[in-house]
């Protein structure tokens, strides 16, 4: 009676052992699934990080485009004022009138001059003005959209919604992780 107790422990003692090994089971492959469902986290979380650096890069590529448009516009309107200017000096140096003109005539041309000329350079500066002031104002949306990305992916780090690895580290980690499957397969396949 005692040997049939004795071997019945050792039953129990087997049956324990084999239904723990299960829950280890169990609970690897709970754990395998929960691995392979924050990697696909993390590769959702990169292809949006990749995909808002591509945004940026576009948009500095448009900001450039525009800021040499601005520029070859500023450079028109001072090469139109130029022209215009020279072309007064040298109408004013090759005509040649055959007209008597007193002096309140000539001052009074030389008042027309300078008031064009004046109108000339204030619209030149306005011009400028409002080309610095759209490329102002086009620099603080460049910067906004930047913030926004910056604290989107700040937000999502901050919710462990991301982790970035460098390229180094995540060889590294994926070296470790197939070393550590053929340890656990080998030692199944042993057991």
């Amino acid at each position: 009676m005692d040997k049939e107790i004795k071997e019945n422990d050792v039953g129990f003692d087997e049956l324990d052992s084999c239904l723990n090994s299960i829950d280890d089971k169990d609970e690897l492959r709970q754990e395998l699934s929960e691995i392979e469902m924050l990697l696909m986290e993390l590769k959702a979380c990169r292809s949006s990080l990749e995909t808002v650096l591509r945004r940026m890069k576009e948009a500095e590529n448009q900001c450039e485009k525009q800021v040499k448009t601005l520029d070859s516009f500023k450079t028109t309107s001072e090469n139109i004022v130029c022209g215009i200017t020279h072309a007064i000096l040298k109408a004013e140096k090759n005509t040649v009138f055959k007209a008597n003109l007193d002096k309140g005539e000539i001052d009074a041309l030389d008042e027309k001059l300078t008031s064009f000329l004046t109108q000339v350079e204030q619209k030149q500066s306005a011009c400028e003005a409002t080309i610095e002031q759209k490329l102002t104002v086009h620099q603080v949306k460049i910067q906004q959209l930047v913030n926004v990305n910056s604290k989107k992916i700040e937000g999502m780090l901050q919710r462990s919604e991301g982790i970035w690895f460098s390229d180094f580290w995540m060889k590294v980690t994926g070296i470790s992780l197939g070393i550590c499957y053929l340890t656990m397969g080998l030692c199944v396949l042993l057991n």
